[in-house]
């Protein structure tokens, strides 16, 4: 029997237009693979501490306290952290302390050490050290830069 040639089978025709057949999906990215379930669930951790530090950089936190209240010990929790954020946790959480002193400083008339101790530092000393060490200038140079 020879074939119609009038005759038009759309599966034949769906896998040879490339209009209907954009082709395979393209493959993912061999540089990025999917973490590990457990790797993803200590990046989960991370993230969530993370959170926490940024909700609540003005109250005293620890260490030990951070990683409690995501399921990790302190070891693991430092280990972690360090490896995910490229900073251990005191370093983000200065920083954040860091940032918001700085937008006090520059939105406010409060005076350094209420910018400071609204900041969640205990010390108006280690305040300011930090504070030029970060920004290259004194929190009241800062604030006149305004």
């Amino acid at each position: 029997m020879t074939p119609d040639p009038n005759h038009r089978d759309p599966e034949a025709d769906a896998v040879s237009d490339p209009a209907s057949n954009p082709g395979p999906a393209p493959p993912s990215n061999p540089a990025l693979p999917a973490p590990p379930p457990e790797r993803a669930r200590d990046i989960g951790r991370i993230a969530a501490a993370a959170r926490l530090i940024e909700e609540h950089y003005e109250e005293p936190l620890t260490i030990a306290d951070i990683a409690a209240r995501v399921g990790l010990s302190r070891y693991h929790f430092l280990r972690l952290f360090s490896a995910t954020l490229g900073m251990t946790p005191y370093q983000y959480l200065l920083n954040r302390r860091l940032r918001a002193a700085a937008r006090t400083l520059r939105a406010d008339r409060r005076s350094v050490l209420d910018a400071a101790l609204s900041s969640g530092f205990g010390d108006l000393s280690e305040f300011t050290r930090r504070f030029r060490r970060t920004f290259g200038q004194t929190p009241a140079a800062y604030r006149g830069r305004r």
